[in-house]
């Protein structure tokens, strides 16, 4: 994995302690003011927020392994604009999901990467920022700010 100055990081051991698929999960700092936590929830292997009065913040979680299935359950949780495409990230081809969420000055629009699978749970790298004025595909959300900066700090796989 990059060696840059870590922001957070979760290792395979205490993400199996915490009862999490065994993987290495690495946010390396970026110019965005994010506090990070470790482990803050059942499910999640670390959440990343930004500065009080906007939506900006990070999750890596273990969830569906099926894209279909997250892209359901997202509307289900009464996302709207839900839009499922392949993302070139790190050199590979995921399953994305770009969606929006939330009222007023909570909107937010969110883009989900699925990293890997393991152990039949997909892990899943959630950004949510400030929504643009349109709805954008997953291709386009990774390609511009906060989407891209936080995407390229993220590592998730072997240590």
């Amino acid at each position: 994995m990059n060696k840059s100055t870590a922001l957070i990081e979760v290792s395979p051991a205490q993400a199996a302690t915490a009862g999490l698929p065994a993987v290495q999960v690495r946010v390396t700092e970026t110019a965005l003011p994010l506090m990070a936590r470790p482990l803050p929830f059942g499910g999640a292997y670390l959440s990343l927020s930004g500065p009080p009065g906007g939506p900006l913040g990070m999750t890596v979680t273990a969830d569906a392994a099926r894209p279909e299935e997250m892209a359901d359950s997202l509307r289900d949780a009464g996302h709207q604009d839900v839009q499922s495409s392949l993302i070139t990230w790190n050199g590979e081809s995921l399953p994305a999901i770009a969606s929006r969420h939330g009222e007023g000055n909570a909107r937010a629009q969110e883009l989900r990467v699925m990293a890997t699978t393991v152990n039949e749970k997909g892990i899943w790298i959630t950004i949510s920022a400030a929504p643009p004025t349109r709805s954008l595909t997953p291709a386009q959300l990774a390609a511009q700010a906060p989407f891209a900066e936080m995407l390229a700090a993220v590592k998730v796989g072997p240590p």
